[in-house]
């Protein structure tokens, strides 16, 4: 049996778990797209028009955000068709990469359509460069899904000369120009970026610095064999003669070819000594607390205490929200639950980016205690959503704002008017969809308004960063007086409408902290053993 799925599967798996962004809240699913691919390759239509992306707003780290992309997912599955379909050529490609730690090897069977990188092999490979030079030098590109160009996808294929002597002759039609189109059309035509989230988005990034990886090896000797890089960082070993600075202007040059910048910041020379994965990992990996742990409370409180000390002197690190997910192996007794509680709320208040973690724990350990008669504290909760709201709607914040609804949802919690004004003037399908959820629920009040998102139940909103939306809306009959027709009557989305495809599935919930951490340890060790024999699978 070959190892390497069929077209179908590459298909299906970019449909499925490779579509929608990680960090959303669970209800939003696109597995029933994927269910009906060879339905909709006949008959969805080719020619369709561009359209915009929904936007969905999530913290990096201080007060950085990034901007992630969900493609009309008619626009998204030619595009993802197109890579399925000429996976053979694009993969011939990818191969001439010898120091690449990403391979887009498609996983069958888990959260993702394509597996990730081996970081301790990474981490391995660094040290093997260590030990072969006096120094490194680290460098990579500043803010490269959203500037690279569109365009750059054929100079990467078949060089930037042969693309404009030949832009209307043999490069029109080619894989290089189809892509180029595709992309465009998955964000109203722009030439400039990619959108954040989609695997999709992954394999032409590759393509990119595959090819910017075959410019810097022409300016720089013996570059494939002293260097590594994980997708757009690179580490190069120096020897006792060669200048930083010269290798930085080599790379930068390479860079600018393709339209792209250096990122001055975090560029550096590292020596021997420096580590890849930064000391506070360390720290925090040696707390346990286990079954038969004496002074879980002590212990439990020098962790958190340590984590948020650590945080404040590691900004630009996810410090908390590291801290959340490894708590997730203590053992926890209701006795120690209070104390355990208050640091979740505390590090979710200081550390949005840790949202999600604190909202799984919260969630799991509720219906725990349902089981016993008691719950959680919920005015401890519904503090932590109000706060959220008031502060971060009016900001856009589609993260903090969609994971304190789910919350809502998960535990009951009901909001007034006043308490869910700010979220209805919020551009954003996700929040809205679970708003919507939570009025059918009977956790916020029935007469809301909704005339800003009502603007988008038409034709125009499945094409504009609504569409989401705008065909759930109409999928599930949310709003009654709303009629489906601008749905049924679009020549792509009714096809979709008439496999009852949904893209919000309102009976997810969170999975369970143990079988997420033994399915998360099982994918770990499913990346290093397909990475390490990778030449088999790619």
């Amino acid at each position: 049996m070959s190892k390497l799925p069929n077209k179908d599967i590459r298909l299906k798996r970019l449909l499925e778990a490779g579509y929608f962004p990680e960090e959303l809240p669970p209800p939003f699913v696109s597995s029933e797209f994927a269910k009906f691919r060879s339905h909709f390759e006949k008959f969805l239509d080719p020619k369709v028009q561009h359209s915009a992306y929904a936007r969905y707003s999530v913290p990096r780290h201080n007060s950085a955000r990034r901007t992630l992309g969900i493609p009309n997912p008619i626009n998204y599955f030619f595009l993802a068709k197109e890579l399925s379909d000429q996976w053979v050529e694009i993969r011939k490609f990818l191969r001439q990469s010898s120091i690449s730690e990403f391979k887009p090897i498609f996983d069958i069977s888990g959260p993702r359509a394509l597996f990730g990188i081996d970081f301790d092999h990474v981490e391995t490979e660094i040290s093997r460069l260590q030990a072969l030079h006096n120094k490194c030098v680290r460098v990579d590109i500043s803010r490269f899904y959203p500037t690279v160009y569109t365009h750059s996808l054929g100079w990467a294929l078949y060089t930037k000369k042969f693309v404009k002597a030949n832009l209307h002759k043999t490069y029109k039609g080619s894989l290089g120009d189809r892509l180029d189109k595709l992309v465009r059309y998955c964000q109203e035509n722009q030439s400039i970026g990619l959108p954040i989230g989609p695997d999709t988005s992954r394999i032409l990034s590759e393509i990119i610095c595959v090819a910017i990886e075959k410019c810097i090896a022409e300016k720089i000797n013996l570059f494939s064999i002293k260097s590594v890089r994980y997708v757009d960082d690179i580490v190069i070993g120096l020897s006792i003669d060669d200048n930083p600075e010269q290798f930085v202007s080599n790379v930068a040059s390479a860079f600018s070819e393709f339209g792209l910048e250096i990122n001055i910041d975090k560029t550096k020379v590292i020596g021997k000594g420096e580590r890849f994965h930064p000391e506070w990992v360390s720290m925090l990996r040696n707390y346990r607390i286990s079954h038969g742990t004496k002074r879980k409370v002590e212990i439990l409180e020098d962790y958190f205490k340590n984590a948020f000390y650590l945080s404040s002197d590691h900004e630009r690190d996810n410090v908390l929200t590291y801290a959340v997910k490894r708590s997730r192996s203590f053992s926890i007794n209701d006795d120690e639950w209070g104390y355990y509680e208050n640091y979740l709320y505390r590090s979710a208040r200081y550390n949005t980016n840790s949202l999600a973690a604190v909202a799984q724990i919260l969630i799991e350990k509720n219906h725990e205690m349902l089981l016993k008669g008691k719950s959680i504290d919920i005015s401890k909760a519904k503090a932590l959503v109000t706060d959220t709201l008031k502060q971060y709607s009016p900001l856009g914040f589609d993260y903090e704002v969609s994971w304190v609804l789910f919350l809502c949802k998960a535990l009951k919690i009901s909001l007034n008017s006043s308490e869910i004004a700010p979220v209805l003037s919020m551009t954003s399908p996700t929040c809205a969809l679970i708003a919507i959820d939570l009025q059918n629920l009977g956790f916020l009040p029935k007469r809301l308004d909704l005339k800003y998102w009502r603007s988008f139940a038409n034709a125009d909103g499945l094409r504009s960063e609504m569409w989401l939306f705008a065909y759930e809306i109409a999928q599930k009959g949310w709003l009654s007086t709303i009629p489906k027709d601008y749905v049924k009557n679009d020549p792509n989305f009714s096809k979709l409408l008439a496999k009852s495809v949904y893209f919000y599935d309102e009976n997810k919930n969170v999975r369970s902290t143990s079988s997420e951490r033994k399915k998360a340890a099982t994918q770990l060790w499913k990346i290093k053993f397909i990475t390490s024999r990778w030449d088999e699978y790619f």
